[in-house]
């Protein structure tokens, strides 16, 4: 019995080991990129400079009309207990699509209208509530991570696409692929776990509150996206993403589709740098409007590691989080070509 509890404890200690080293060769990569990054921004300040400008002006036009606002008033009727009243009429047919605490019916609604990073915020908020759980907060994330109808129809769909027919089929795509992304993990962390929320709270400072909290907020995001442009035109200079493109090339001319490879990665990194890029390029509307909704539905890196600025609180999966972005990217395409070629976008 000794020997079986010794050789436990040694199998315990040799895993922690591994895990510890793991950890360790991450955080060394991780610091060789950024030295690297940073004897880039200091080898090229002209390229930095018009970087970041470009990325604030994206966040300038099109992030912050949409989000502030949304943030702003959404954050006023968590304060204001709308929430109970909200919830209590789509509680069914939450509990049957997603298996999922009620309260989630509002974060839907709310990350539906405004957009990213809403729905990670709403979630990272009532998990530290103490409203929901942590298994509840990583089935959320399945589909309450969900772009908004101004990004979709104003900035990509009509601005840059040309088309606001299009953009409203996209929007249409991205909610539906939610849903299916929502119903196909609908058995992935199950908790019947249900805390009814009752805000008593008369402050005069409501307000006030919610106008820093939602400006800070945004300008995390604003953050992100600038870096995020940054980092995306210092590798496109030294072609560090060319493995990805010739990866994504070959993948797009499987679907008859070329030279939309350099966008796709730089999609991937930040989805408003990738599809100003593709605005830019002679492909068919259809080609144009199911890549625009498989970067959106995804999301991108920077709209990951934004929703991540708040979810880590709430100890939320990251790869299953990263997973189910990615699913949602695809059903969103899928979606978004069937409706094309049903209204005749081509």
């Amino acid at each position: 019995m000794q020997t079986s509890i010794n050789k436990t404890k040694f199998s315990i200690i040799q895993n922690i080991n591994i895990i510890k080293k793991s950890k360790n060769k991450s955080k060394i990569f991780l610091s060789i990129l950024i030295s690297l990054l940073i004897v880039l921004i200091v080898a090229k300040p002209n390229l930095c400079i018009n970087s970041i400008y470009n990325g604030l002006s994206v966040w300038a036009k099109c992030v912050v009309p949409s989000l502030l606002p949304f943030m702003f008033f959404t954050r006023l009727l968590t304060n204001l207990n709308f929430i109970s009243k909200l919830t209590s009429k789509t509680y069914k047919l939450n509990k049957f699509l997603f298996n999922a605490p009620k309260i989630s019916s509002y974060i839907f609604l709310m990350s539906i209208i405004s957009g990213y990073p809403i729905g990670a915020k709403l979630i990272s908020e009532y998990h530290k509530m103490g409203i929901i759980t942590t298994k509840q907060a990583n089935k959320l994330c399945t589909f309450c991570s969900t772009s908004g109808p101004l990004f979709i129809i104003g900035s990509v769909g009509t601005a840059l696409l040309l088309s606001a027919k299009l953009g409203y089929i996209m929007l249409i795509s991205h909610i539906f692929g939610s849903v299916l992304n929502g119903i196909l993990y609908r058995k992935f962390y199950i908790d019947k776990t249900e805390i009814f929320f009752e805000n008593n709270d008369e402050s005069k400072d409501i307000l006030q509150n919610s106008m820093k909290d939602s400006i800070l907020s945004v300008l995390v995001v604003g953050g992100y996206i600038a870096i995020a442009f940054l980092v995306i035109d210092l590798f496109n200079n030294l072609e560090i993403l060319s493995p990805l493109n010739f990866v994504f090339e070959k993948l797009l001319n499987l679907f008859g589709i070329e030279g939309a490879s350099s966008a796709v990665s730089s999609g991937i990194l930040e989805v408003s740098k990738g599809a100003v890029m593709l605005s830019k390029l002679n492909l068919s509307l259809l080609s144009k409007g199911v890549i625009a909704s498989f970067l959106i539905g995804f999301g991108g890196i920077s709209v990951f590691l934004q929703g991540a600025t708040f979810l880590t609180s709430a100890k939320v999966n990251m790869k299953f989080y990263l997973l189910q972005k990615l699913t949602h990217g695809i059903l969103s395409a899928v979606i978004c070509f069937v409706l094309c070629v049903i209204f005749k976008i081509t």
